[in-house]
């Protein structure tokens, strides 16, 4: 177990390195935006071998948040399940964004895997979203998260669940139709995500685009037993800010 100085919001120790986070990032005054006004996300999809077998890969998903009767913030499984993501702020690189948001919201930590999956616009359907500088816009930068630890405590733990589902089950609870996407995605070159996860491919390797829809009511998504194909691929391009 490594051994760290405490800091702001961090505890002392950490079964993979470097300390525990105990608050998240509040407020988006680093928040960065594309060219095009969309708000930048990044986040993990975390994954592991059920049982060490490569086989059997599982999903890690949280639950949404929601309020309770006092105006707490309270775990919400009705609103269905997603992957941990949230802004990517200005003094960090997109790596760094990803893994803070997941172990912020999800409490695990692990190999980030190289090259990212893909940057997956979306429309936030938070009743403010329409009022905001970029009207809900925003592009989702996702990465695999292979998980070696789940902290028992973490920032947003009283206010979400976990939930390890197999792939293709994985696809059907997801709450968005950009999260199914990026799923989709990962399944159709899962032999070679799954060496990567396995350390046996490069992990600077060269990633084929993902796609991308500006519609995404339109996309269909049709399941054959574990692997999952999407009827629509209209690729799009988003520049960083």
């Amino acid at each position: 177990t490594a051994v760290a100085r405490r800091g702001r919001g961090m505890t002392s120790t950490s079964a993979v390195g470097g300390p525990q986070p105990t608050a998240a990032r509040e407020g988006r005054q680093k928040q960065r935006y594309a060219e095009s006004g969309a708000r930048l996300v990044a986040g993990c999809i975390p994954v592991r071998f059920a049982d060490g077998d490569p086989s059997n890969l599982e999903v890690l998903l949280v639950s949404s948040r929601g309020k309770a009767t006092d105006g707490s913030l309270k775990a919400n499984d009705g609103k269905g399940l997603c992957f941990p993501k949230g802004g990517w702020e200005s003094d960090e690189c997109v790596q760094a964004a990803a893994v803070r948001e997941t172990v912020e919201e999800a409490g695990v930590r692990g190999r980030l895997v190289q090259p990212m999956l893909g940057a997956f616009p979306f429309t936030s359907c938070k009743p403010s979203a329409p009022h905001t500088r970029n009207q809900g816009r925003c592009v989702a930068h996702m990465f695999l998260l292979r998980v070696e630890e789940e902290l028992s405590e973490w920032p947003e733990g009283r206010e979400r669940r976990r939930r390890w589902l197999p792939l293709l089950h994985a696809a059907h609870s997801c709450r968005y139709d950009w999260m199914v996407d990026a799923l989709t995605e990962l399944d159709r070159d899962l032999p070679a995500w799954v060496a990567r996860l396995q350390g046996k491919a490069p992990c600077c390797a060269a990633a084929t685009p993902a796609p991308m829809s500006s519609d995404l009511s339109s996309i269909e998504h049709v399941s054959f037993g574990r692997h999952l194909v999407s009827a629509s691929d209209s690729p799009s391009e988003i520049t960083p800010a």
